[in-house]
């Protein structure tokens, strides 16, 4: 039987091989040709519509919403099978390490969607605040730190069946962290 850390390379190794294939096909070379025109096409759009944006713009609601539904959204990608409640549970006392090892993997790829949506969103920021680098940069490394309690707090809800009590601390998490991104980019 193979060890738990075998385990972890080879489900890591196969999950990263296969999203490699999808990315490949999906952004083959005329993909990726359109995506760069787009960009470039919503950069200089964007620039002019901050030129032009007023000082009223409720930028600092927008982005604590957006950030929110962001950080909100947490799950620990276990990369188990449906065979795996079966076969590992006689060593299911054996597997904290490959939890660990999950949970740091989501950790690291849902901080990317937080670090793009900080970039693109860092003009609009600078714009209607009277922020620097620096700052942006406080904020981002707090938006991880949520992004992190977050996620810890979804694994957690994870073990309760009771529907109602993933819904009130949805809910509940959803207004701390409202209160606590707003507080992070004001």
């Amino acid at each position: 039987m193979k060890s738990i850390e075998e385990i972890w390379k080879t489900r890591i190794n196969h999950h990263i091989n296969e999203t490699r294939s999808y990315l490949k096909y999906m952004l083959n070379d005329h993909l990726l040709f359109v995506f760069i025109f787009l960009a470039a096409g919503g950069a200089l759009t964007y620039q002019r519509w901050l030129e032009t944006l007023s000082p009223h713009f409720p930028a600092l609601i927008i982005m604590t919403i957006t950030f929110t539904l962001i950080v909100i959204s947490s799950h620990v990608r276990t990369l188990m099978k449906e065979a795996d409640m079966m076969f590992l549970l006689p060593m299911e006392h054996k597997l904290k390490h490959y939890f660990q090892k999950a949970f740091s993997y989501s950790f690291i790829t849902q901080s990317f969607v937080i670090i793009v949506a900080i970039i693109l969103f860092a003009p609009l920021y600078f714009k209607v605040t009277q922020a620097n680098g620096r700052i942006l940069l406080i904020s981002l490394i707090l938006l991880l730190i949520v992004k992190y309690w977050n996620l810890r707090m979804s694994w957690k809800m994870g073990f309760l069946t009771d529907s109602s009590a993933k819904w009130s601390d949805l809910v509940v998490r959803f207004a701390l962290n409202l209160s606590g991104i707003y507080f992070i980019f004001s």
